[in-house]
């Protein structure tokens, strides 16, 4: 009799140990599709940082750019301003040169005092 008991708890021992086996059987392929979603996951994550990489080369080739202008159009403005005070002094000139030459229409004595100039 116990021998017939032993070798139904040595039965019942390999039941579990069967039932064991499948629950970490499934254990083990919740963790392959884990790790499979992990994989996926990284794969779309390094496809992100590459795109963003690529995106951040343009933009900084497109600031470099914009400096470039904006150097060019500093200079631009320099000279530009160098222009406008050139011309100043040349309206300043001019507006004499009227004035004086009015001044020989109204008055016959500059008239003769600017022919002698």
């Amino acid at each position: 009799m116990y021998v017939g008991s032993m070798s139904t708890d040595v039965g019942a021992m390999f039941d579990k140990l069967s039932i064991m086996t499948a629950e970490v059987s499934k254990v083990d392929d919740v963790v392959a599709h884990m790790d499979s979603n992990m994989n996926a996951m990284n794969q779309e994550i390094n496809v992100i940082q590459e795109s963003i990489s690529r995106d951040m080369l343009a933009m900084r080739k497109g600031v470099d750019d914009i400096s470039v202008h904006l150097d060019k159009l500093n200079i631009s403005i320099v000279m530009m301003n160098g222009t406008l005070g050139h011309m100043d002094a040349n309206m300043s000139g001019l507006g004499y040169d009227v004035h004086k030459g009015t001044e020989s229409f109204t008055s016959p004595m500059n008239y003769m005092w600017n022919m002698m100039r």
